[in-house]
């Protein structure tokens, strides 16, 4: 029961981890992005609604960014509190395993009951929600990329 618990853990991590390689592909194409706003919102050869449009989209792209980075730091709390879920699991598969007396087992029993009763533990379901987020932020980040690409393209031609 241990190990499948530690096995539900790690893959919700794994899930967790893929989901902010999946931002961060996205993140560094918007800094090169919200980097051309920025040069373009402070260059003296544009027109003013064009200095106007860099300076919006310069402050949309780094609004982007910080949601991103908000997003990053959630899933790596929830990474973080898996990991502690597996070196607690851990702990106590460590201690079944050297168990010398009656108390010693009902130690670890009680320690474990306790663990399992906090509720913290990963369950299928969690991992089965993992995927699924993962799935929808996949999609969301492939829409993200494409309007930054164009975006790109957008600021590119105005030549700042």
């Amino acid at each position: 029961d241990m190990q499948s618990k530690v096995a539900l853990a790690q893959q919700f991590g794994a899930i967790e981890q893929g989901s902010i390689g999946d931002i961060q592909t996205v993140q560094n194409s918007l800094s090169t992005l919200a980097n051309c706003w920025v040069i373009a919102a402070s260059s003296t050869s544009l027109s003013s609604p064009q200095v106007a449009l860099a300076t919006q989209k310069a402050s949309e792209s780094s609004a982007t960014l910080n949601s991103l980075s908000a997003q990053v730091d959630l899933y790596n709390n929830a990474i973080t509190a898996a990991n502690n879920q597996i070196a607690v699991l851990q702990n106590l598969e460590s201690q079944a395993l050297s168990v010398a007396s009656v108390a010693d087992v009902q130690n670890v029993t009680q320690a474990y009951a306790s663990a399992q009763a906090s509720g913290n533990f990963v369950k299928q379901a969690d991992v089965t929600t993992a995927q699924q987020n993962r799935t929808t932020l996949q999609t969301q980040m492939a829409s993200l990329r494409q309007t930054t690409q164009s975006d790109q393209a957008q600021c590119t031609a105005l030549g700042a």
